[in-house]
């Protein structure tokens, strides 16, 4: 399935495309966009459809798009290039990285804002096989909330262990109760309450991490346009209370991402004054 909507890497104003090797599947997506009328001379529906057409002319301007296509990608690339070249090195940010199976369009540039360490600058870590951190569970760690500094313990690698009590909220972002938990994730053992890790990334509430709407609004000050990452859809109130399998990552990246200008026409300088006002937004 193609987007072809105004933002997208081609685009006709609006409308998609399905694609597949299954001359069903495209038979009944063409029916059911085209009102799924049967084929008689009079309007019989049989089943629902909808009114979903792209017209010649809309088609056409995508079409004519094609033609620029790896133009355009190429742009594309570049613009991140100059994003990594000055995000890269700042403290907290990371940009997304590219498979090694593929490549990417790079079709919009997103940041990851790590948020910093315990307020009183209790925690510290370590990294490798057997990864152990210790220190104050104190909001900013789990929810970018204020808390009340109860201390964990986290062991990671083959085996890994966890204990403590995080405050705040459970692998959905809801308010929690600050249980005790344990956890082996090497032995697919978990025990306790909270089975979210409770360490240096903001868990999705209600809405995103302060960082991000830091630098969100600063970019915002400047006349330059960002979001947050998307939303995740069991996270909206009109599925509130509807059953959930996984999430975390899409909880992840809402909490902590954020969408940098990323249009085909940005040049060098532009990228340079949208990192100078994230940078500046970001420093302590």
């Amino acid at each position: 399935m193609y987007s072809f909507n105004g933002n997208k890497i081609i685009t006709t104003s609006g409308g998609g495309m399905i694609a597949s090797r299954d001359a069903g599947v495209v038979e009944r997506a063409r029916k059911r966009a085209q009102q799924a009328r049967e084929p008689v001379v009079w309007y019989e529906h049989r089943e629902l459809g909808y009114n979903h057409r792209m017209s010649n002319l809309v088609a056409a301007v995508g079409v004519g798009q094609l033609e620029a296509l790896e133009r355009i990608l190429a742009k594309k690339r570049q613009i991140f290039e100059w994003y990594r070249e000055r995000l890269e090195g700042v403290p907290g940010v990371s940009l997304m990285p590219e498979a090694g199976y593929g490549r990417c369009s790079r079709w919009l540039t997103v940041a990851l804002l790590r948020p910093r360490s315990g307020r009183n600058g209790e925690c510290k870590n370590g990294r490798g096989a057997g990864e152990e951190a210790q220190g104050a569970c104190d909001g900013d760690l789990a929810r970018g909330e204020p808390g009340d500094g109860r201390v964990f313990t986290q062991r990671r690698g083959a085996g890994e262990e966890a204990q403590g009590a995080c405050d705040g909220g459970h692998a959905r972002g809801a308010p929690g109760d600050g249980s005790a938990f344990t956890q082996r994730r090497g032995d697919a053992e978990t025990q306790g309450f909270y089975p979210h890790r409770c360490d240096h990334w903001v868990v999705a509430k209600s809405g995103p991490g302060e960082r991000v709407m830091r630098v969100i609004e600063a970019l915002e000050r400047a006349n330059i346009e960002s979001r947050p990452v998307w939303k995740p859809m069991h996270l909206q109130p009109v599925f509130e209370g509807a059953r959930v399998i996984g999430g975390a990552v899409s909880e992840h990246l809402f909490a902590n991402g954020v969408c940098l200008p990323s249009g085909a026409g940005l040049e060098r300088d532009d990228v340079a004054r949208i990192c100078g006002v994230v940078v500046a937004a970001l420093a302590p």
